[in-house]
């Protein structure tokens, strides 16, 4: 050992040389490396619920949803709600986004199932339609905390992705077109 300890000292370049070789090698290699994030990744191949699971996904859609927060004074003011419509449908525009449901167009089934009218019938809406909205959001939990909060102060904007990999994700760049859209429509609402 001590021998190529003597040798080490009296050959320092050769060493650094040695050293420097090696590390672009590995640096080269480490280049390669890619991080898949995605749960699917991990999942066992082959497996019955994985399939049955991806063929859940093909037939109803992505299970990949984003919930922007709206804060406001009043969630009904009309200029508020005139924001959150126009937000929910730019954002329904970008590639990569599936659809997106918020006050202003979400379905209300509890109205009639079949022919689903809209929840919010008008933007803005009619003192008579507003007291009945408030109403369903009190008393019906599936809309109730989902779209509105209970002191009508804040809002959800439910956005679903069509179902990409993390690669098509970020070469779409969804995230930043987003964000784009909310930082056209600043204040006084808040986006979360």
């Amino acid at each position: 050992m001590s021998s190529f300890a003597h040798w080490m000292a009296r050959h320092p370049i050769a060493l650094l040389a040695a050293n420097l070789l090696v590390t672009l090698l590995l640096g080269w290699f480490a280049l390669q490396i890619r991080v898949e994030s995605s749960l699917s990744s991990v999942l066992p191949a082959g497996d019955p619920a994985i399939a049955y699971y991806a063929k859940v996904r093909e037939t109803f859609g992505s299970d990949d949803v984003a919930v922007i927060g709206v804060r406001a004074d009043d969630i009904f003011a009309d200029s508020t709600l005139a924001k959150i419509k126009r937000v929910t449908e730019r954002i329904g525009r970008v590639k990569g986004v599936l659809s997106v449901a918020s006050i202003t167009n979400a379905p209300d089934p509890a109205e009639d199932v079949v022919n689903q009218p809209r929840l919010l019938p008008h933007v803005p809406p009619s003192k008579a339609e507003l007291a009945i909205v408030k109403e369903k959001l009190k008393t019906i939990p599936l809309y109730g905390k989902n779209l509105v909060s209970d002191d009508f102060k804040g809002a959800a904007i439910n956005v679903f992705f069509k179902n990409l990999t993390d690669v098509e994700y970020y070469d779409l760049n969804v995230d930043r077109n987003i964000r784009d859209i909310l930082d056209v429509d600043t204040g006084p609402e808040t986006w979360n």
